[in-house]
């Protein structure tokens, strides 16, 4: 059965059929507060390679901070996916 030419009541074909963007989206704007935040960690982490400021204690730090972050995040996932379903997988 052939499928008709007109979808819209509009006169837009379904070749041209397009979703408009929810307003709730537009204007995109960055969220500054998140940007300079992360710019600022940024060129903080530039000074190790200044060679005052650098240590091996700092990279094991940084590296441990990393793995700390990284597993509170799966373990916080973990909790929640076991409250919501109720069972351990």
């Amino acid at each position: 059965m052939p499928v008709p030419a007109r979808a819209a009541d509009d006169g837009r074909t379904i070749a041209n059929l397009r979703l408009d963007i929810p307003e709730s989206v537009l204007p995109l704007r960055p969220a500054w507060i998140d940007a300079t935040g992360i710019a600022a960690i940024h060129a903080i982490a530039l000074l190790a390679f200044v060679p005052w400021f650098f240590s091996w204690t700092g990279v094991l730090l940084a590296l441990l901070g990393l793995y700390e972050g990284w597993h509170n995040n799966h373990l916080r996932r973990r909790i929640q996916h076991v409250s919501v379903t109720g069972g351990g997988n």
